[in-house]
């Protein structure tokens, strides 16, 4: 049995006007419920995210204000990859220290790299001239090939 009370109210996601048969009515239709429903749940969805982004940028340093730096960071910092990393800790041309199975490289010794070494040259690349070579006479008789020469039409 349906109730017979008439409440005027006003939606509210599309603030149409209706009448409602219950007082806890908020919406005009079910349509407008659904997409009610579905805008909190973006909304809850966009909060989790920011706060995630919050909660991650302050419990983590930053590259920058740290001192001393893993291979990965380094290769970060660098733009490089981490296995060329490793053979500069190895031949010593980058001070590092290990701790456990972890390496460990000042900032201050990344910067050593790019002072005091030789400025980059490019060195030019030494055309030969070609003097001896084979014709084709000469390939065919030496590797015994059999050339077919199709006569064009």
């Amino acid at each position: 049995m349906s109730s017979m009370i008439q409440i005027k109210k006003v939606c509210q996601y599309c603030g149409k006007e209706f009448i409602a048969h219950k007082t806890v009515t908020k919406f005009c239709s079910h349509q407008c419920a659904q997409r009610n429903y579905k805008k909190q749940k973006r909304e809850e969805k966009i909060e989790k995210v920011l706060e995630e982004q919050k909660h991650s940028n302050t419990n983590q340093p930053t590259i920058n204000s740290r001192e001393y730096l893993s291979c990965d960071d380094v290769a970060d910092l660098m733009g490089i990859s981490r296995t060329t990393v490793y053979p500069y800790c190895i031949t010593g041309k980058m001070n590092c220290i290990r701790m456990n199975r972890k390496i460990f490289i000042c900032k201050g010794d990344i910067d050593l790299l790019f002072t005091g070494n030789e400025p980059y040259e490019v060195h030019p690349v030494e055309k030969r001239e070609l003097t001896e070579f084979y014709t084709m006479q000469e390939i065919v008789c030496a590797n015994h090939l059999i050339f077919i020469l199709r006569s064009s039409n």
